[in-house]
């Protein structure tokens, strides 16, 4: 068995167009052909890309703060199955006010608003983003969006509407995992294995619980669904500093993945693709909703954090734990699924180390591809169970095929800038 490692956690933080998937309609990640039209086939900022330490840009980077990540989350998760990919909407935190995110290169502060990962197969990597020529098992976003911007959709339309943190997840022989916020996530993937099918993750969770203990400090950043609500304080879990042009609050998350046979983050990071990537979506707190958020260029912010499958290890994630042991009730698309309990963003982040990161800008990963994405993408990755992994695999698209593979191919750089925070 195999359990994820968090070697390689990517936070990308993404000023990320997400009104994504809600306003393009169908599409799958079989031929990426026709339904990738428009910006996605001209475009000239899109995502992901390959991030290199021998391509980045070094820079004294500011490290991103991190506010109400460590709060637990107002309301039990609920986790779908849209066909594309395992969403989780992001709620506030237990002090009513979201978890968000500043600093770094992020235009303002980002509020998180849902996760969703990306994914392979059993025999193939789906991490999105190579980095340093790899590719990882799952690439974890977490989305954020501007809080300039009233909604995703409006913040999706905006260059600084939205940001991804991206995360790797690498799965890794005989290891027991201690993420336990993960492995309740990976633990509900069974029960999403039909497309629209939904579940819920009991307990609480903090936004921290999903980034897995990783490093933050270390990332790459470049300007490229779990609903989540407000903490147990009323406000929003945030994120502040980076680049990040504001304060930015959390709003949900999503993820990318692979199969059996292939990882499926949407990022590499040295060239390594991760099995799956989680974005934490934040909205700029300067607007209102989401879809205001996703019209401007510093709308929205993504923490990216990449999962790396590794066998035979029990998880100590236990809030990505409490997501993925609902993922068995989303299997169905349009399929819903509640998470009880609290929990908290850092729940989410898997403890990780956020000081340590790539950023650029790009695009949204998904049809329209809008170019108003700041990506910035944590070094280190979540490991976890190969086991909790392999629930992605089961989930069920709308033509009730096998949802698995569901990142893009990566695109050109044409001559952008990468950074690579360097600790200070």
């Amino acid at each position: 068995m195999c359990v994820l490692n968090r070697r390689r956690f990517i936070v990308f933080l993404q000023f990320l167009l997400l009104a994504a998937k809600q306003a393009s309609g169908q599409f799958n990640y079989d031929q990426q052909g026709r339904d990738w039209a428009g910006t996605c086939a001209t475009g000239r900022s899109q995502s992901p890309i390959r991030l290199a330490d021998n391509t980045a840009i070094r820079r004294p980077i500011p490290r991103i703060r991190f506010t109400n990540y460590n709060r637990a989350l107002q309301s039990p998760l609920i986790m779908t199955n849209n066909g594309h990919t395992a969403n989780i909407v992001l709620p506030p935190t237990n002090n009513g006010q979201r978890a968000s995110i500043q600093g770094g290169l992020l235009p303002g502060t980002f509020e998180a608003q849902s996760v969703h990962f990306h994914w392979g197969s059993a025999n193939s990597r789906g991490s999105e983003h190579l980095i340093n020529g790899q590719r990882y098992d799952v690439e974890m976003h977490i989305v954020h969006k501007n809080v300039r911007y009233a909604t995703v959709a409006e913040a999706s339309l905006r260059p600084d509407g939205l940001a991804v943190l991206g995360v790797m997840l690498q799965a890794v022989p005989t290891l027991i995992s201690t993420h336990f916020g993960l492995n309740r996530i990976l633990d509900r993937l069974p029960q999403v294995i039909r497309d629209q099918s939904s579940t819920m993750i009991a307990g609480q969770l903090t936004m921290n619980d999903l980034l897995g203990r990783i490093p933050t400090g270390r990332f790459y950043s470049y300007n490229a669904n779990i609903v989540l609500p407000p903490t147990n304080n009323g406000q929003r879990a945030s994120i502040q500093g980076g680049l990040l042009p504001g304060t930015f609050e959390a709003d949900s998350v999503h993820f990318h993945w692979g199969s059996a046979n292939s990882r499926g983050s949407e990022h590499l990071i040295n060239g390594q693709r991760y099995d799956v990537e989680m974005h934490i979506v934040h909205k700029n707190a300067r607007y209102a909703t989401v879809a205001e958020a996703s019209l401007r260029p510093d709308g929205l912010a993504a923490l990216t954090v990449m999962f790396q499958a590794v066998p035979s290890l029990s998880s100590t994630h236990f809030g990505l734990n409490r997501i993925l042991d609902r993922l068995p009730q989303v299997i169905r698309d349009q399929s819903s699924t509640m998470i009880a309990g609290q929990l908290t963003m850092n729940d989410l982040l898997g403890r990780i180390p956020t000081g340590r990161f790539y950023a650029y800008s790009g695009s949204l990963t998904t049809p329209d591809c809008a170019e108003s994405v700041s990506w910035i993408v944590f070094l280190d990755s979540v490991r976890l169970p190969r086991r909790q992994i392999a629930k992605f695999w089961d989930l069920l698209d709308e033509r009730r095929l096998p949802l698995i593979n569901n990142y893009r191919s990566l695109q050109a750089i044409n001559g952008r800038p990468i950074f690579q925070r360097t600790l200070i």
